[in-house]
């Protein structure tokens, strides 16, 4: 089962900007994890089982992108403080 990338962008874009925007407080981040979420899901080439599996799939993307950002950010945060240090 694949529905629609239109269609299924239209009925989860706000839940999955709602988990970025809460995991990062930044807006511009949230919208990133949005894009990123569906631009995997539309090349996503296996099919799902279901409906609940679709959007189940889609929140965990969308927590672990969340979640490379947020690492991303303490990686450069820890890097610049050594390289101030230095």
């Amino acid at each position: 089962m694949k529905i629609d990338t239109e269609q299924v962008i239209e009925t989860y874009k706000d839940r999955i900007f709602a988990i970025g925007l809460t995991m990062l407080k930044n807006p511009d981040d949230a919208e990133d994890v949005v894009q990123e979420t569906f631009l995997k899901y539309h090349t996503y080439k296996k099919g799902f089982e279901s409906k609940e599996h679709i959007e189940s799939w889609l929140y965990k993307v969308a927590i672990n992108k969340a979640k490379d950002m947020q690492l991303q950010r303490e990686y450069e945060k820890n890097r610049k403080s050594e390289t101030d240090e230095a």
